[in-house]
């Protein structure tokens, strides 16, 4: 037993040292606290390890042991569950700070596992989700969140706008499906020696696009509309680009498209794009699929991608090269037409039956064979 003890915890520290080693985030899914944050709920982030907030401007944290307001997965913010684990946190990107009308925020702060290297590029990913409290009166989605990185901790006495430019900002879309966890990504070249991640809107309110929940019913406040936009946030990654396939799987676990993180190289995960018996023609479970990923290119303007077709090793090669060339047309014909998307930003390749995921030993395994396989070639 005291042996399969040792080896259990030998283990346990080493998957938890190879996770840290990778991302550069400790505790990015909020799951470690000091205690269960129900005595002081408006300064909750003070419990959570590894973070804290960066200005008087108070974030939140929601984990099982809270009751009342910032119990999961209901809460006065709304109704959520968690991307992965069983904590997240929460935060107004947007607002307006008493009768006065001053821009209100709250930032989230951490401290990276080391400090960034000059030259090198990084990673940036985290999810998040607007809220479904506050009443439809006065909540409204936005469209900025960012990411500063400094050498120096950020502290400001203040509940206002950290006046400082993150490297990575959503650029993209407005973020307002309470149903689903939204993806933000990015990636930026360190100058050297950051060592802090700041998160939080660093726009002006003239500066961020808001969307009203119900357009029709504006709240005022001191004779101006008021607008607040809550959003929770968890799973944060922050690697240097070399790094990014060793935690694709992982990500695979809660990628949907067209809400993904991107990376050049990176294998989209597309299901369903499989193929009749010599056959290049796409079935309706594939067209269903490959609609989401037009959604994704179009919301992605700089998205590029390389279509590689696939054969199983019924038939000769040259055949079998010639049809999975065949293969990839119809997919980046498909997409094409679709999407009304230029050619430059699609480019196939053959592959025939070679780089097989099955073995081709029955009828069941060369089906999955019959594939394309889409790659980011610019994003």
């Amino acid at each position: 037993m005291i042996r399969f003890l040792l080896l259990f915890f030998s283990v346990f520290i080493f998957c938890k040292t190879a996770t840290y080693a990778q991302n550069l985030i400790f505790n990015p899914s909020f799951e470690e606290r000091d205690s269960c944050p129900t005595e002081n709920p408006n300064q909750v982030f003070k419990f959570c390890k590894n973070w804290m907030q960066a200005t008087k401007g108070t974030p939140d944290l929601y984990a099982p042991c809270n009751i009342g307001y910032y119990s999961i997965p209901r809460s006065g913010t709304g109704y959520c569950t968690p991307l992965s684990g069983t904590s997240y946190s929460g935060m107004l990107l947007y607002a307006v700070y008493g009768m006065s009308g001053k821009e209100y925020r709250e930032y989230i702060e951490t401290k990276l596992a080391e400090p960034l290297i000059a030259g090198e590029k990084y990673h940036f990913i985290i999810y998040v989700k607007p809220s479904g409290g506050f009443g439809d009166d006065s909540r409204c989605y936005c469209n900025s969140i960012g990411m500063y990185f400094s050498e120096k901790i950020v502290k400001a006495d203040s509940f206002g706008v950290l006046d400082y430019k993150p490297q990575i900002t959503n650029q993209f879309r407005m973020m307002e499906d309470t149903s689903k966890w939204q993806v933000v990504s990015g990636e930026f070249t360190a100058k050297g020696g950051e060592r802090y991640l700041t998160i939080g809107n660093f726009k002006r309110n003239k500066d961020t696009k808001t969307k009203f929940v119900k357009e029709k019913r504006q709240a005022m406040l001191g004779g101006e509309e008021f607008r607040n936009s809550y959003y929770y946030l968890d799973n944060i990654y922050v690697l240097p680009k070399s790094k990014l396939n060793s935690i694709e799987s992982e990500l695979s676990a809660f990628d949907e498209l067209p809400n993904i993180p991107l990376w050049r190289g990176r294998v989209i995960p597309l299901k369903n794009i499989y193929f009749p018996f010599d056959k290049s023609n796409l079935n309706k479970p594939s067209v269903e699929e490959l609609d989401k990923l037009v959604d994704l290119m179009t919301t992605n303007k700089r998205l590029d991608i390389k279509i590689i077709g696939y054969a199983d090793t019924i038939g000769n090669n040259a055949y079998n090269l010639e049809l999975s060339l065949k293969r990839a047309e119809a997919v980046k014909n498909y997409l094409i037409k679709k999407g009304g998307f230029k050619e430059r930003r699609i480019t196939i390749e053959a592959k025939g039956d070679t780089c097989p995921v099955n073995d081709n030993a029955t009828e069941e395994k060369r089906k999955i064979n019959r594939r394309v396989v889409i790659i980011v070639t610019r994003c």
